[in-house]
């Protein structure tokens, strides 16, 4: 079950899929498309946020929100530091590799970022990007969240 959070995180998501999948024209979602420094000033607000022991959320200033979607990172893992390698070629969207250090197993990992959006700017971690625009979802296993019902019958007592 979806609570209301994030239900609310997911519509979100749906929303910015619709505005960049749907619309074919360039001219419109050049709208969404912020300025290759501004998208970089965003990831690093949202990679500075990480660091500082942030969840991923809103972050930035009053004058700039920046939202990070990044459901990949582990709960006790930290950021140690990072480098932002360069922007990578995306239709629709500023996408940046970045060089993770991580803390809690230490560990290093090279990332994509995506950022989308004007204002709020949006900082999405490519396969939470891919999600959305696949329209997918992480689900629970069902095998450890059913419990079994006696009253159902068994595929082994049927006849």
């Amino acid at each position: 079950m979806i609570c209301a959070a994030n239900r609310r995180w997911w519509l979100a998501y749906v929303s910015i899929a619709a505005i960049l999948g749907c619309d074919t024209s360039a001219e419109k979602s050049a709208r969404f498309l912020p300025a290759p420094e501004l998208a970089e000033q965003a990831l690093a607000s949202a990679l500075d946020g990480w660091k500082s022991g942030q969840e991923p959320s809103s972050v930035g200033s009053p004058q700039r929100r920046v939202i990070v979607a990044d459901s990949h990172r582990r709960p006790a893992q930290t950021l140690r530091a990072y480098k932002i390698v360069g922007e990578a070629p995306m239709d629709g969207g500023r996408r940046f590799v970045v060089r993770l250090s991580l803390e809690n197993p230490s560990q290093e990992e090279r990332a994509k970022f995506l950022i989308v959006g004007v204002d709020p700017l949006w900082v999405f971690r490519q396969e939470d990007y891919d999600m959305i625009a696949h329209w997918d979802h992480p689900m629970p296993d069902e095998a450890a969240t059913e419990t079994p019902n006696e009253s159902t019958p068994n595929e082994a007592d049927a006849p």
